[in-house]
């Protein structure tokens, strides 16, 4: 059979499997509901808030929610500890509806339980990036105004205690495991529009923004990636290579991140599942080795995370069979990478995905999988159910299929707004409640194209120029293991590209420049190929951090 062939035969599955899964009698019924004064597609069954999720939970009771290194914790378990938690912070903080409470940490349950904890009672859980140095702390604490900081060792170092003296020692939390309440603090009312979390944009344009999400924006998340979920499993039934419907998700990104916290906490919460999760510094042979021992399932992992993995060179000396899904995500995924993923961990390559979103619209607006990967080069798929997508130019009007534009969305993913910024969050959305992206992107033919961010568009000579496809190209080259694209500064064209290059073989800058040559327009050549023996800046989702790549500029964030 050939490929078109075997796509055709699969995207016919897809569709049939999506009319079933979306009918009118299918927990994932699909309704138009007034959201937030728009009319809008809703999942028709969903919980009213997550406390009522967090309640639901005790009915997994024996069941494994969280593995750590140095802690394994019941569902049952977990429930009783955040009862315990929320009575503290209520009884001892003062902790209320509507108040802040930081959280700055490395991964561990405790981080887990606050969260929780805050958000039955009504307050803000607010996670601050465990990665920032003392001055973006003290902003984002500033700018929240938190009733109680809880921070591990290494964020109280960047804090001054008497500038905010509400700040606790996260490990507080685990002596509270047993202090006797076995419910949840009662007289809590909460709606579904309310504000449930602050986190914050990766800043890697600017300062960054605490990004409010109320319980409808995290419930409509869990509805979309249980519906993945379904979609991917019941297709893998009728083609006969479903695995077992089991097993814990891994956990390799920050807790402060969208996938971290929503995706991993919240979602796998819904479905009663376990998450693994490591803490400090990515170590392939680490994440390798609890794959093997946990029999993960699941993981969402960055490009970069992925590339180290399968590169490793003691790869083969471990048991991944278990791997089924694998949602990569955060930047640009070269096609030869999705290609060795497919290679090396076959029984992922039928549901291992890439997907498009933002913190802004709780992590996740579109989707691309399965043989659609290879086959489309470069897309994130399609939008998934509840998300539309409109491409506009400058002053808000659509464009037509297959010109680049600002990605807008509408969906009730979309963020409440930003904390403590009425005017930036007004800018954020054109009418209609439309999420203006800043990502420049087009649609074509059902699937979303990404180029670049907005503020990261090149202009050669008045001819636009979109870092991401000059990055594509240079994956390619068997002589580089990274690279990024910026523009500077050139009194002829205004502004050239210029490529920072990891090389992981030998290749000189005529041969670069060849190779460019072959496959991209003239003006979309780097005018410079510029040598990194350290692998490039990135920040906690896998984006470069392109403003430290200037000579002489470092990143001020700490990885650990």
């Amino acid at each position: 059979m050939s490929s078109t062939a075997t796509l055709d035969s699969w995207l016919a599955l897809r569709a049939q499997t999506e009319a079933s899964l979306l009918g009118e009698n299918s927990p994932f019924a699909v309704v138009t509901e007034n959201v937030q004064g728009e009319w809008m597609s809703v999942f028709r069954n969903r919980l009213p808030h997550l406390r009522a999720m967090l309640e639901r939970s005790r009915s997994f009771e024996e069941k494994p929610y969280m593995i750590f290194e140095n802690a394994r914790v019941s569902y049952g378990e977990h429930f009783l500890w955040v009862a315990r938690t929320a009575h503290r912070l209520r009884d001892v903080f003062e902790v209320g509806p509507g108040d802040r409470v930081a959280i700055a940490s490395a991964n561990q349950a405790e981080w887990v339980v606050l969260f929780w904890a805050a958000l039955s009672l009504g307050a803000l859980p607010v996670g601050l990036n465990a990665w920032w140095v003392a001055p973006e702390l003290a902003y984002a604490l500033d700018l929240v105004a938190p009733k109680v900081i809880f921070a591990d060792a290494r964020r109280r170092a960047r804090m001054d205690a008497q500038r905010f003296p509400m700040l606790r020692d996260i490990d507080e939390v685990a002596s509270w495991r047993e202090d006797g309440a076995t419910e949840l603090p009662g007289g809590v009312e909460l709606h579904e529009d309310d504000a449930a979390a602050v986190l914050f944009s990766s800043g890697t344009t600017g300062r960054p923004k605490g990004i409010v999400a109320t319980h409808r924006n995290i419930l409509a998340l869990t509805g979309i990636q249980l519906f993945q979920g379904a979609r991917a499993f019941a297709m893998e039934q009728a083609m006969g290579v479903a695995g077992a419907p089991g097993g814990p998700g891994l956990v390799t990104t920050p807790l402060f991140h969208v996938s971290g916290l929503y995706a991993g906490v919240i979602t796998r919460m819904a479905a009663g599942a376990a998450t693994v999760w490591t803490t400090g510094r990515f170590d392939a042979e680490k994440v390798m080795a609890l794959i093997e021992r946990e029999g993960c399932v699941g993981w969402g992992p960055t490009a970069t995370m992925v590339h180290r993995l399968v590169n490793h060179p003691n790869f083969e000396r471990y048991d991944l069979s278990s791997m089924r899904f694998m949602g990569l995500g955060g930047s640009t995924i070269p096609t030869d990478l999705i290609e060795r993923v497919h290679k090396q961990m076959p029984m992922a390559r039928f549901s291992s995905a890439v997907g498009y979103g933002q913190t802004e619209c709780a992590a996740l607006a579109t989707i691309a999988w399965g043989p659609e990967l290879l086959a489309y080069p470069g897309t994130v798929g399609a939008p998934l159910p509840t998300v539309a997508i409109s491409i506009r130019d400058s002053e808000g009007a659509e464009v037509p299929d297959g010109s680049a534009g600002e990605v807008c969305i509408r969906s009730p993913l979309t963020m409440q707004g930003y904390y403590n910024h009425r005017e930036v969050t007004e800018d954020a959305f054109w009418s209609g409640r439309w999420l203006r992206t800043g990502d420049v992107g087009w649609m074509y033919e059902g699937r979303l194209y990404i180029a670049a961010r907005q503020s990261e568009r090149i202009i050669r000579g008045g001819e636009n120029i979109y870092p991401a496809e000059i990055e594509s190209a240079l994956h390619r080259h068997p002589a580089i293991e990274e690279c990024a694209v910026v523009g500077r500064a050139d009194a002829e064209f205004g502004e050239v590209p210029v490529a920072y290059v990891v090389l992981k073989g030998v290749v000189t800058d005529e041969e670069l420049r060849a190779y460019c040559t072959e496959r991209l327009a003239y003006f979309k050549v780097p005018a410079e190929f510029i040598r990194r023996t350290e692998p490039l800046p990135r920040n906690a989702s896998g984006k470069v951090i392109k403003a430290s790549l200037d000579e002489g500029s470092q990143t001020s964030f700490l990885e650990d």
